[in-house]
């Protein structure tokens, strides 16, 4: 059976570090789940960020540097295994991951229009034998005038005005 793990954050609240611990955490316990594991992003940059991140921990713990101590703690404690089973699997994980980079399925979609959101998850579900990931476009504030591509909103709530005039905005963007 498959599960769905969904993480809700803001920037600057340490997601890249939770999301690349969960997945070395995956890939430990079945260094061959790389196959089997889909990563949803919104931007290239974040895409890229998580690639690097999860590489080079594990590259990191499979060789004992100091700057993966952190992710290795996290990953014992949040596992029960020992730091040197823990090792092994990275180790084993990052070659495996090395030697089929190639194998990767990549769409890159619209992230405000649902139906491709739906399309491309359709689509990720056929794919087998190879992991999966949707890049997904996205504009920030998309649909609110004094919103839209203005990055001092980004993890920032309106106050009750705004709120009334973005939903109002929105909601006139609606198909009834």
């Amino acid at each position: 059976m498959s599960s769905l793990t969904v993480y809700k954050a803001s920037a600057g609240s340490g997601k890249t570090f939770t999301l690349a611990v969960a997945y070395i955490k995956l890939l430990v316990a079945n260094p061959a789940s790389y196959r089997n594991i889909l990563a949803v992003t919104f931007t290239n940059k974040a895409t890229e960020e998580m690639k690097t991140r999860i590489l080079s921990q594990l590259y990191g713990i499979s060789r004992g540097l100091a700057e993966s101590d952190d992710y290795l703690k996290k990953i014992a404690l949040e596992t029960q295994m020992a730091e040197d089973d823990i090792r092994k699997a990275a180790s084993a994980a990052l070659s495996l991951l090395i030697h089929n980079y190639d194998y990767f399925h990549v769409e890159t979609i619209d992230g405000h229009d649902f139906d491709a959101i739906a399309s491309a998850l359709d689509t990720a579900k056929t794919v087998k034998g190879r992991p999966s990931a949707i890049i997904m476009k996205t504009v920030k504030g998309k649909g609110v005038s004094f919103m839209e591509n203005q990055c001092g909103w980004h993890g920032v709530a309106p106050n009750d005005e705004q709120y009334k005039q973005a939903m109002a905005e929105l909601e006139a963007q609606l198909i009834h």
